[in-house]
C-alpha cells in the first residue's frame, strides 16, 4: 500500500487513505457497539403540504429489537389525499440507523459505492475527532444533480463513528402514483443518526432524525403542482425518564403541531 499523507491541522493521518480508515473504523464496530435490546425514546413525526401542517404524530416509544412500542399517542391528519407512503413510518426512519442496519456505507456490498476523502479534524470535549466526507453520484450523466454526500464523524482514539450527516437528491426521481392521475417524487432526503458511549463504554444509537421533500405532479406533465415535507426525529431517553419532551428540531416541531396546541 503507497503511503498518503493528508494534513488536518496540526494532525497528520499516515499510511491508510480515508477509506481504509473507514474500513477500519467498520472492523472495530463489534468492539465499539453495543446490541440495543429495549430502550426508550421519544418519536414525532410533521407532515407539511406547501408549509401549512397536514398531518402529525407524536408518542413516547419502546423499541426492542424490531419491535416498536407506543404510548401517550397524540395525532392529527389532514389532507389525506396528499399522503405519501414513502418513509411514512418510524420503522422506515430506523433503517439510517447505519451501524444496527448496517446501511449505506457500513457493509462490504455498499462500501465501495462511495468515494472518500479526509475533511478535517475538530475536538470537542478533550476529544480528537476525524471527519470523513463521501460522495456517490446517483445518476452519471447528471453528477453534478444527484450527488449524495456523507459527512462521517470519527473518534480518533478509538475508531467509533459518532455521526452521520447524509443528503441524498435527485433531479428525475421515480415517480409514483398517488391518486386520481397524481403522482409524487423524491426530490431530497436527508439526515442525522448519532451514536453515544453508554456507561459500559460501548455506543448505542443516541439520535435520529430525517427530512424528505417530494413534489407532486400530474401524469405526463412536468409541472409540479404542490410540495410536500415530511421531518421524522427519534430522541432516546434514560429508561422510565418520561418529563420534558426532549425535542431537538424546536422550530419543526411546533410548525407540526401548531393545530394541537391551540
Amino acid at each position: 500500500m503507497e503511503e498518503e499523507r493528508v494534513m488536518l491541522s496540526s494532525l497528520t493521518i499516515r499510511s491508510l487513505s480515508a477509506k481504509e480508515y473507514i474500513k477500519k473504523c467498520i472492523g472495530k464496530i463489534p468492539d465499539n457497539y453495543k446490541d440495543n435490546k429495549t430502550s426508550e425514546a421519544f418519536y414525532w413525526q410533521s407532515t407539511r403540504l406547501d408549509e401549512t401542517p397536514s398531518e402529525f404524530f407524536e408518542s413516547y416509544v419502546t423499541l426492542s429489537k424490531n419491535n416498536i412500542l407506543y404510548d401517550s399517542i397524540i395525532a392529527d391528519t389532514e389532507h389525506m389525499l396528499y399522503h405519501v407512503d414513502m418513509f411514512d413510518s418510524l420503522a422506515d426512519v430506523l433503517k439510517f440507523d447505519v451501524i444496527n442496519q448496517a446501511s449505506m456505507f457500513v457493509n462490504e456490498d455498499n462500501l465501495n459505492d462511495w468515494r472518500y476523502e479526509y475533511s478535517f479534524s475538530s475536538e470537542a470535549d478533550n476529544t480528537r475527532y476525524i471527519v470523513i466526507e463521501a460522495s456517490k453520484t446517483g445518476n452519471p450523466f447528471k453528477p453534478n444533480q444527484n450527488m449524495n454526500t456523507l459527512t462521517i464523524f470519527i473518534n480518533s482514539t478509538n475508531y467509533a463513528i459518532e455521526r452521520i450527516d447524509f443528503t441524498y437528491r435527485w433531479t428525475d426521481g421515480k415517480r409514483y402514483y398517488s391518486h386520481d392521475g397524481l403522482e409524487y417524487s423524491m426530490t431530497q432526503f436527508s439526515g442525522t443518526v448519532e451514536y453515544r458511549k453508554t456507561e459500559d463504554q460501548k455506543y448505542s444509537l443516541n439520535y435520529l432524525s430525517t427530512d424528505a421533500e417530494f413534489v407532486f405532479m400530474k401524469n405526463y406533465n412536468l409541472v409540479v403542482l404542490d410540495q410536500s415535507r415530511v421531518v421524522h426525529e427519534l430522541v432516546m431517553m434514560d429508561k422510565h425518564e418520561k418529563g420534558e419532551k426532549p425535542v431537538v428540531r424546536w422550530n419543526e416541531y411546533l410548525a407540526g403541531s401548531k393545530k394541537l396546541i391551540h
